[in-house]
């Protein structure tokens, strides 16, 4: 990654329907400017079938032609976004850099896919048992990951945010992440613990504490974890890995606060109790189960 800075670039343009391209060195024909109306945009110009693709109530997608060439242009609605759009074209640029000219236009669009729902204005808040799970995933990432692994591939190592995949893999290792408030921990699923190679159970035990209280925010978490961030691509890559677990930061979250009662480490091995896929009737293709936490003692660990 060259960690592009979009907004240096943005903040040199002046005129409306004036565009740069992002760099001489670039494969692809991207340009940033401001459209017709003043709006920031970021488009690319080449020679492609046009595909329908959905745009937001924070950014808008036009395609049309100028001569002989076609263009994808996405422009900035609501101008509050403007640090995440930043990061957008951030991403769609330096993601790109080993793209063929050919290849660009199905890939920006399939990079823009994973961003497409940021700054949907009806979008709904994540469920308590979302947040919960949410929090201890960035409580592990920021607590323990960052120091153990680094932060950028702490980040990219986050994949609990996708279907039927770890919270967190490594090339070594992998975490699955539980918050739970009893004596009880529940696999959702068969992939969460059924592995090839070593893996690790995290569980956080949680106390909801009333709105006004000291303790943990999903915001205040967020932002100090961003705050850690001084990478573009890292903020990119984070950013887009909240939008993928459904959040968004807003002042509804404020009212969930949490204190972190205690925390357990946790060695999944051959011997550890959990459902195995190669064990079950190809008929079954799914399985839900609780795991009594106390009766978890010999496989406890006091670091990973």
């Amino acid at each position: 990654m060259n960690n592009y800075d979009s907004k240096i670039k943005f903040e040199e343009i002046k005129l409306k329907s004036h565009y740069l391209r992002v760099d001489e060195k670039h494969p692809l024909e991207l340009l940033v400017g401001l459209n017709d109306y003043g709006q920031k945009t970021i488009r690319f110009i080449g020679d492609f079938k046009k595909i329908n693709i959905k745009g937001t109530k924070t950014i808008e997608i036009k395609h049309f032609k100028v001569g002989d060439s076609y263009i994808i242009s996405f422009s900035l609605v609501d101008i509050e976004y403007s640090d995440l759009f930043y990061l957008f074209c951030n991403d769609l640029i330096d993601s790109s850099r080993k793209t063929k000219q050919e290849d660009g236009y199905e890939f920006i669009v399939n990079r823009y896919e994973k961003w497409r729902h940021f700054g949907i204005t009806s979008r709904k808040y994540l469920t308590e048992n979302e947040i919960k799970g949410l929090m201890g995933e960035l409580l592990f990432m920021n607590e323990t990951l960052f120091d153990k692994y680094g932060i950028s591939k702490s980040i990219l190592a986050w994949t609990g945010t996708e279907p039927l995949k770890k919270d967190f893999s490594f090339n070594d290792r992998w975490y699955e992440i539980k918050t739970i408030s009893k004596d009880i921990v529940t696999i959702s699923s068969l992939e969460q613990l059924d592995s090839h190679y070593r893996g690790f159970l995290i569980l956080f035990s949680l106390e909801k504490l009333s709105p006004d209280a000291p303790g943990f925010r999903l915001n205040e978490l967020v932002d100090e974890i961003l705050n850690k961030l001084l990478k573009e691509s890292d903020k990119a890559n984070f950013i887009l890995k909240l939008v993928q677990a459904g959040f968004y930061k807003e002042e509804y979250y404020d009212q969930f606060v949490y204190r972190v009662v205690k925390s357990s480490f946790y060695e999944v091995t051959d011997d550890f109790p959990m459902i195995k896929k190669d064990i079950l009737p190809l008929a079954i293709e799914n399985i839900r189960y609780d795991l009594i936490v106390n009766m978890l003692e010999e496989f406890k660990r006091d670091k990973i």
